[in-house]
């Protein structure tokens, strides 16, 4: 008598939608309700690859402008570069080896003390000629085409390539 009295109640009530059954759309296949497919999907984000950086192993670097655009329009613009490279890596205790500053990119050669002191300095250095740039040109946005881009160094013959590459980036633009 239990069984068929909850099997009774069960066929009363509503019914529930079948587990991996879509329910009926209420809109009848005009536009799409985005609100609601969206919070029907699990979307995947993977992580960033982390940068290998090791302390006192020279790190070449590379940083373009956004769209390949101008980085460095006037002489000063580059003297006030080199001079925030001079004090950055003096304060995160980075050995600049080499560097090339092309009016749309940066080639930059720089031996960290510790594996931290790197980013902290391009973060820094990056932010703030992109702050200078923007309030010369009185615009905003990124002045950077994404994270800037390292390969490390790991001998002394890669060494003298490396800086012979980035003196000669000039003669070869």
């Amino acid at each position: 008598a239990t069984v068929a009295s909850a099997s009774a109640a069960s066929a009363s009530s509503p019914s529930k939608p079948e587990i991996g059954v879509r329910p009926q759309s209420p809109n009848r296949g005009q536009t799409p309700d985005v609100n609601r497919m969206a919070s029907e999907f699990v979307f995947v984000v993977m992580p960033r690859a982390l940068r290998l950086i090791l302390p006192d192993v020279a790190v070449h670097l590379r940083q373009r402008g956004n769209n390949r655009a101008v980085c460095f329009r006037r002489d000063s613009d580059y003297v006030l570069y080199l001079l925030h490279l001079r004090e950055l890596s003096s304060r995160y205790q980075c050995v600049v080896h080499a560097y090339c500053l092309m009016t749309n990119h940066v080639h930059l050669l720089l031996e960290p003390s510790n594996a931290a002191s790197l980013g902290l300095l391009m973060k820094r250095l990056a932010g703030r000629h992109t702050r200078y740039q923007n309030w010369r040109q009185q615009r905003t946005g990124t002045l950077w085409e994404g994270r800037y881009k390292s390969s490390l160094v790991q001998n002394d013959g890669y060494l003298l390539a490396c800086c012979r590459y980035i003196e000669l980036n000039p003669v070869r633009a």
